[in-house]
C-alpha cells in the first residue's frame, strides 16, 4: 500500500472532508459551516492523502494552558478503511502531543464502536468515564485518555 501523505488541511479539502465526515458519522457529522469554521479558527486540522485524494481526516483541539489535547475528529474514508490509517493518524496525534508537551490525548468515542475503542486501547487509552446520551439519537460515548 503506498504510504499516506499527511499535511494541514486547506479549505481547498473542504468538499472531500464533508464526504467523508457523512460516511463516518451519518448523524453526527459537522455541518459544513461547522467544519469550515474547524478549518479556519487556528486548531490542528490535518488530512492523509493517497492517489490525490484526501482519505483521513483529523482535528484536535485544546485550550490555552491545557495539558490536554482532545481528539475531535477522526474519520477515515469508506474506500480506504482497513488499510492502517487509523493507525496513522493516531501515530501522528501522539507526536502532536509530544512535540506540544501535552499531558495526555483524550477523545469521546460511541461506545458502541467496538472497532475504533479497540484501536485506541491498542495504543494505551483507557477508558475513564461513560457519558449518557452524548451522541445524537442518545447513544453514550466513553471518554477515553492517553497519560503521556
Amino acid at each position: 500500500m503506498e504510504t499516506p501523505q499527511l499535511r494541514k488541511a486547506q479549505l481547498s479539502d473542504l468538499d472531500e472532508i464533508m464526504e467523508i465526515e457523512g460516511q463516518s458519522f451519518n448523524e453526527e457529522a459537522f455541518s459544513r459551516k461547522q467544519m469550515r469554521y474547524l478549518l479556519t479558527s487556528g486548531n490542528t486540522f490535518l488530512v492523509a492523502e493517497m492517489q490525490q485524494q484526501v482519505v483521513a481526516t483529523m482535528i484536535l483541539l485544546s485550550k490555552k494552558k491545557s495539558k490536554v489535547l482532545r481528539i475531535y475528529g477522526l474519520a477515515v474514508s469508506d474506500k480506504f478503511r482497513g488499510k492502517g490509517l487509523g493507525k496513522t493518524m493516531l501515530s501522528e496525534a501522539l507526536n502532536v502531543a509530544k512535540a506540544g508537551n501535552y499531558g495526555v490525548l483524550s477523545l469521546e468515542v460511541k461506545a458502541v464502536n467496538a472497532t475504533a475503542i479497540k484501536l485506541y486501547e491498542s495504543f494505551g487509552f483507557k477508558a475513564v468515564k461513560e457519558l449518557p446520551h452524548y451522541f445524537k439519537g442518545g447513544y453514550a460515548a466513553q471518554r477515553m485518555q492517553l497519560k503521556l
